[in-house]
């Protein structure tokens, strides 16, 4: 499975996966001829398996549900576990690299980490001349899953998993490409099961940001700005880089089934 959901103990492996899922999605739906930069939409998983009490019971959950999203989120959208690995079938957490991966997305945008279970939803880039991918900050859905749950904003995270994934689904296809917003897209949906139809519809879609936070128990939905100052690029080391050069080029595409 090359698209879905990934356990990532690294940043720089999570930009790995996302670039191999990404061109495996070109390779089937190539992009338009005078346009270089695709776009999909990305949930960065937050969740220590480290913990006892409500910390615990969720990293089991996640555990437990794990293969599922997998399936579940498919071609629309990647879900990245921070600081977890795969191995062998079994899912392990690493607090080390759970915290390295955290400092690396902190360090690159103005998100921070409330310390419990936290899922960013964001828009990952890929640059299919330069083979450079990134993480575009200039439009997040922040989602504090722990306070949600307390707060009964959402009912469980495999509920939450299951909208967000058929929202991406409904719009990826006709977004992918630059200058398109997946993310806005999804809060626009999501927010549509929570307040009545006629309502929402009313709203234009560039006030969003404003008037989502105003709406009770859509304030989490949000569209943000978290830009940092420092560059939100990673880098592939040489031989990734050629792998997914590779995957890219037009002869790729060109040979792809259907």
């Amino acid at each position: 499975m090359y698209y879905g959901t990934h356990a990532a103990p690294s940043a720089g492996l999570a930009l790995y996966q996302l670039m191999v899922a990404t061109a495996k999605r070109f390779r089937s739906h190539p992009l338009p001829s005078d346009c270089a930069v695709g776009r999909f939409p990305v949930g960065l998983f937050f969740v220590r398996g480290d913990r006892g009490g409500d910390g615990k019971k969720l990293a089991e959950q996640v555990i437990a549900s794990f293969d599922y999203w997998d399936k579940d989120t498919g071609d629309s959208l990647d879900v990245i576990l921070a600081g977890w690995s795969k191995k062998d079938g079994e899912l392990a957490f690493d607090a080390n690299d759970f915290l390295k991966f955290r400092k690396c997305i902190e360090t690159s945008s103005r998100w921070r980490y409330s310390g419990e279970t936290d899922l960013l939803l964001l828009n990952f880039e890929v640059d299919t001349v330069n083979v450079e991918g990134w993480f575009d900050y200039s439009e997040v859905i922040a989602l504090p899953l722990e306070e949600m749950l307390r707060n009964k904003q959402i009912g469980s995270i495999d509920g939450l998993l299951a909208e967000l994934a058929r929202s991406a689904e409904q719009v990826v296809t006709n977004n992918r490409y630059e200058g398109s917003s997946p993310v806005w897209e999804i809060s626009d949906r999501a927010g549509i099961l929570r307040v009545k139809k006629d309502l929402w519809f009313a709203i234009k879609k560039f006030f969003l940001k404003d008037y989502a936070e105003k709406l009770d128990g859509l304030e989490q939905f949000a569209v943000k700005d978290m830009q940092g100052d420092a560059s939100p690029f990673l880098k592939l080391p040489f031989d990734q880089m050629r792998e997914v050069r590779a995957m890219l080029s037009p002869s790729a595409a060109r040979s792809a089934p259907g």
